[in-house]
């Protein structure tokens, strides 16, 4: 039958132009952007996801994939169960929701824990210990509440503030703090 024909070629065609649409916002995306099936079978994955899919062992992989499979199936948020780590970046699986088109979006979210210390440690010569107690000040914190954060005495972070004075070339709280915050920012 010719109409019975023609109706399913509109129906091809709006579901092709769907998923070219759906395509080019994913492409067109500078995020970590994934879409899934129902199941958590990866259908399309922005360029820069793909870069880094490319670039995952096959252990870091397999988590990935299960990740996408558990957060389909479990429709939970943001997991630290599904944590990768590569290149010294940490990234988070977090399920964005259900598309209109049936599909399901995630979202790999990068998590800068640890890397604003490396940042400090690289830009002053700072030991880690001193980079966390900079991080800290940087924060806002006082030496009280960094040697809480930290477990140290507050003499201890005292004692390293006198170092990263010296390191980072200023001589108050302030100006390191904004120093460390120059850093942060151009990373």
């Amino acid at each position: 039958s010719l109409a019975e024909l023609a109706a399913r070629m509109r129906v091809h065609i709006a579901n092709a132009r769907t998923t070219r649409g759906a395509m080019s916002v994913v492409d067109g995306a500078r995020g970590l952007l994934i879409t899934t099936d129902e199941t958590g079978t990866m259908l399309m994955a922005s360029p820069e996801v793909r870069r880094l899919i490319d670039e995952l062992s096959a252990a870091q992989s397999a988590l990935l994939i299960e990740g996408l499979r558990q957060l389909a199936a479990t429709r939970s948020g943001p997991s630290a169960d599904y944590r990768l780590d590569h290149s010294g970046v940490s990234y988070a699986l977090a399920l964005l929701g259900p598309s209109s088109s049936g599909t399901i979006r995630f979202e790999l979210r990068r998590s800068g824990e640890g890397l604003e210390c490396r940042l400090l440690q690289e830009a002053f010569g700072l030991t880690p210990r001193e980079a966390d107690v900079l991080l800290w000040t940087a924060r806002g914190k006082s030496n009280k509440d960094t040697s809480e954060i930290l477990n140290i005495s507050a003499r201890t972070v005292n004692k390293h503030l006198e170092q990263v004075f010296v390191k980072v070339g200023v001589e108050n709280r302030a100006s390191a703090a904004a120093a460390a915050t120059r850093v942060m920012l151009s990373a």
